[in-house]
């Protein structure tokens, strides 16, 4: 073989690589946007809690948003199919975006159901995964962090809907849970800027809940 066959073979076999991942690519777009086309959908259905948050009323929301756990398993396991297991990390960039608003979703459900915080297993469960990733598919630990992190924005927009419709309660509880989840991310030290950032807006959501509950008092809609 001489030199102009030595280099052609060498970068036909470059291109070949290169055209299949591009494949793969595409494949895992198509599968990602289906899945965030259902997490669109819980999403929206859980925008519900701004209008009400009667006990019958939030079961009933949790209800009709679990409904769609069996479809984003079905969605999941569709992604999975599109690539390799080993090459898992080769592509986890296009799906870390939605997987962690189907944590923040899933979180959202079980926090307005028991006023308690999900575990990443909890979340792996609902949603068909693993948490090893030796199992292939999984919620990494920073899937996970980051998620639970969109949950503070939200608690604290339905605080100040929950004051608008008189249900006082739930604001204290919400601001009490806040700052537990504060606490607890404190203790982490994170090193990842990202999560970090992240982090510095959960302080901001401590003290706009904190403020709900004190701006209660003052009225004296609250002892």
């Amino acid at each position: 073989m001489d030199a102009k066959e030595s280099v052609e073979a060498a970068f036909d076999q470059i291109k070949l690589e290169l055209d299949t991942f591009q494949s793969v690519k595409e494949q895992v777009r198509i599968a990602v946007e289906k899945l965030e086309a259902i997490s669109e959908a819980i999403f929206n259905r859980l925008q519900n809690f701004h209008e009400n948050t009667t006990p019958d009323y939030v079961k009933e929301i949790c209800g009709q948003a679990r409904k769609f756990l069996p479809k984003v398993k079905e969605g999941i396991f569709d992604l999975q199919k599109t690539f390799p297991p080993s090459d898992y990390y080769r592509y986890a960039d296009h799906w870390h975006h939605v997987m962690q608003h189907l944590v923040f979703q899933c979180s959202l459900i079980v926090y307005m159901e028991e006023e308690t915080l999900i575990t990443r297993d909890q979340v792996a469960q609902s949603l068909g995964v693993s948490t090893n990733k030796a199992d292939g598919f999984h919620i990494t630990l920073e899937d996970y962090l980051q998620g639970v992190l969109l949950l503070p924005g939200e608690l604290s927009r339905i605080a100040v809907n929950c004051v608008i419709h008189e249900d006082y309660q739930r604001p204290i509880q919400i601001a009490s849970f806040l700052s537990q989840l504060n606490a607890a991310y404190k203790v982490l030290n994170l090193k990842n800027d990202a999560l970090r950032r992240k982090y510095d807006g959960l302080k901001y959501e401590v003290k706009k809940a904190e403020g709900i509950v004190y701006d209660m008092k003052i009225r004296r809609l609250i002892p």
